[in-house]
């Protein structure tokens, strides 16, 4: 509830209708073209904030998208997250022993596709993984993964693109944003406590960490 207050309150005075378009990082182009909502979290500043249990909770918690329990994981510096068919991808430091070695101790199950690892979480509402390179890990049911693998290895303009990379590149540099296609969404509803039925919505937000204690939020010109 105190990640969801925060958010409001920086989109209704930060966040919404900024009109500069700027591209969106290479690593995005996993997310599905379906995706109806997008969310970014810089996790390399949120870990390190007050927010860091609340943003921590809605990944992982009861209730929660069912991310996985994996150190390496939660060292990401930032996390791109996509839905309907809700996949991650996780920007970090993922070397294929680290990764091996932390699955195999959870005892996750270890399922190649095409030259890449994915590793099978045991529970039904835990999601798995599969190591791309030693800088991005993908985040999914193990469909979600191989259709995603598949896509990226789709060249030049047959690879398809979710139109809302476009607008969520605006907020690239933001801790936490959201983009939707419309209101109410499954997704969005993790972070945004706004019930409201929308054509479209999209904001973001920065942690404070030169603004006054207690605002909670630094306005980024």
């Amino acid at each position: 509830m105190q990640l969801r207050l925060i958010f409001s309150a920086g989109l209704l005075l930060f966040g919404v209708g900024r009109a500069s378009a700027e591209s969106h990082p290479a690593w995005w182009r996993y997310a599905s073209p379906e995706a109806t909502a997008l969310v970014g979290i810089q996790w390399e500043h949120i870990r390190s904030s007050h927010f860091a249990d609340a943003v921590a909770g809605e990944l992982t918690g009861e209730g929660g998208l069912g991310f996985p329990d994996i150190d390496c994981l939660k060292e990401s510096r930032q996390i791109l997250i996509s839905s309907p068919v809700l996949l991650a991808i996780a920007s970090g430091n993922f070397p294929a022993a680290t990764v091996r070695e932390q699955a195999v101790r959870k005892g996750w199950k270890r399922a190649p596709y095409k030259d890449f690892e994915i590793w099978v979480t045991p529970g039904k509402e835990t999601l798995s993984i599969a190591r791309m390179t030693d800088q991005l890990m993908l985040v999914g049911r193990v469909k979600t993964l191989q259709d995603a693998i598949d896509r990226s290895l789709v060249e030049g303009t047959e690879h398809a693109f979710s139109p809302l990379l476009a607008r969520a590149a605006r907020y690239a540099q933001d801790d936490l944003w959201v983009v939707a296609r419309s209101l109410p969404d499954p997704l969005a509803e993790h972070f945004v406590p706004i019930e409201a039925q929308a054509d479209g919505f999209e904001g973001g937000v920065t942690v404070a960490r030169r603004c006054a204690p207690g605002s909670g939020i630094q306005r980024r010109d």
